[in-house]
């Protein structure tokens, strides 16, 4: 861990960052969650128009509720982009480029690389990430370094490529312009901890001793690091990379130049401490972003969108044509029996 002197600098650094994040994605965010639920039929209905269509009483009459169908029509374009994903079986391939470099090092490399896929299932990790980008506009993966249980020495370490079920849990530092956001000088992976296994897991961390009326405070100031109360309590632990750039001279063939290097920097923190860091063995935040359609800035916001997004007024309108066949259907069929029952009558 860094000097403690250093800890208290860092956390606010990470706070301020996480801060411009969520203000800056806000909007962005926002669509992609109202995107997602339409993966879920009944919540293509607006919550106003489900109040509306529901059994009611007025004036004492009891209304019977009125049809809601929701047909998924975008359901079948949206597999067809995912099949061709997985039938694309997208992976990295590697090519000697120098005239040092050799095919059969290349070679060897590219089974290496095949076997980090292989192992860490990356075929799920991106599919898992390329389905959010087509359903809302963005998704995310990651590489990690795990312990190898299946090497002889305990500290052995391997490769892995995992995803993120909550894709909305990354966030990139919006400065970033490339679309895989390489290029981004910082990023956070958060996730809310539930109490019990926070203590358990990070017993020794200052917030773990707090007492109730200290996370309320603690919730007050730092909105959303603290949520729930008692047992249901959870605390927000953030991954937070960041990159530092080391700038020295490097010499070619007589001539001098300053050369830049990435060094990338990782810890895990709350909203009063670092619990974690070390250095990552890369250049790169290890975070990958995958994009379905990134639109041309206009007003300065960057807009990611997917299939379901430009899609919505045409699914909520043939869900209400259908919903309208059908309720026209039904009062029809009993206007039908009521002039049989007259005609009966006056016979």
């Amino acid at each position: 861990m860094s000097d403690d002197t250093k800890t208290p600098d860092l956390v606010q650094e990470a706070l301020d960052r996480f801060q411009i994040c969520v203000q800056a994605e806000a909007q962005q965010r926002t669509r992609e969650i109202d995107d997602l639920k339409f993966q879920v039929p009944e919540l293509q209905w607006p919550a106003e128009v489900r109040d509306q269509r529901t059994a009611q009483t007025v004036n004492g009459i009891a209304l019977a509720a009125r049809p809601m169908l929701a047909i998924p029509k975008l359901d079948q374009p949206i597999q067809l982009v995912l099949n061709q994903e997985k039938a694309a079986h997208l992976g990295v391939q590697v090519h000697p480029l120098t005239e040092e470099a050799d095919d059969d090092t290349a070679e060897v490399l590219q089974g290496l690389y095949r076997a980090i896929e292989v192992d860490s299932r990356a075929n799920l990790a991106r599919s898992w990430a390329f389905e959010r980008a087509v359903k809302a506009g963005r998704g995310a993966y990651r590489i990690l370094k795990e312990y190898d249980d299946d090497s002889d020495h305990p500290s052995d370490q391997k490769i892995v490529i995992k995803r993120i079920y909550e894709q909305g849990a990354v966030y990139f530092d919006p400065a970033a312009n490339e679309p895989d956001a390489s290029d981004a000088e910082y990023a956070f992976v958060v996730t809310d901890v539930p109490i019990a296994r926070y203590r358990r897991q990070y017993q020794d961390s200052a917030l773990a001793a707090y007492s109730d009326e200290a996370f309320v405070a603690l919730g007050n100031e730092h909105e959303g690091w603290i949520t729930g109360d008692g047992d249901a309590r959870a605390i927000r632990v953030a991954e937070y990379f960041t990159v530092e750039t080391q700038t020295e001279d490097a010499t070619w063939d007589g001539g001098t130049r300053p050369k830049a290097t990435r060094v990338v920097h990782w810890c895990t923190l709350n909203a009063i401490e670092q619990l974690d860091a070390q250095v990552w063995d890369g250049r790169y935040i290890p975070l990958v972003r995958t994009v379905g359609r990134e639109l041309i800035p206009f007003d300065g916001e960057k807009r990611c969108v997917g299939l379901i997004s430009q899609n919505k007024d045409a699914q909520r309108l043939f869900n209400y044509a259908a919903s309208a066949s059908v309720e026209m259907a039904a009062l029809e069929t009993k206007a039908s029996a009521t002039s049989r029952i007259c005609r009966i009558a006056g016979s």
